[in-house]
């Protein structure tokens, strides 16, 4: 009896994990590495099939905004300034998505 109760609960863990996998997980959209459009390139606007492939896991986690496995907060610009700046902040390679992200993920089309 104990034995089932423990496998009952462990098994309904397991289905709300992969129900939400969000909960919990920090997980920007943004690649964190450079290499994501060429190895998961995407086919016809979805993601690639390598993003769901298990030989990848470890891969695809840095490579959040390309595969389209975003947990996003709100599609909001953070900074207040983001309406005035010019396009250059979205566009220019000093600044990375991670920063983009962080500051005016709205206006550079991050969401």
């Amino acid at each position: 009896m104990f034995l089932s109760f423990i496998l009952v609960s462990s098994l309904s863990l397991l289905v709300n994990a992969q129900l939400n996998p969000c909960d919990g997980q920090p997980n920007p959209c943004y690649d964190q590495v450079t290499g994501c459009e060429t190895i998961f390139a995407p086919v016809n606007d979805a993601p690639s099939p390598l993003c769901f492939d298990n030989a990848y896991a470890s891969f695809v986690d840095l490579c959040h905004k390309t595969c389209q496995i975003c947990c996003v907060e709100p599609c909001v610009d953070v900074n207040d300034r983001c309406s005035v700046w010019t396009d250059g902040f979205c566009t220019n390679p000093f600044y990375t998505d991670e920063e983009r992200w962080k500051e005016c993920r709205k206006k550079c089309k991050l969401c």
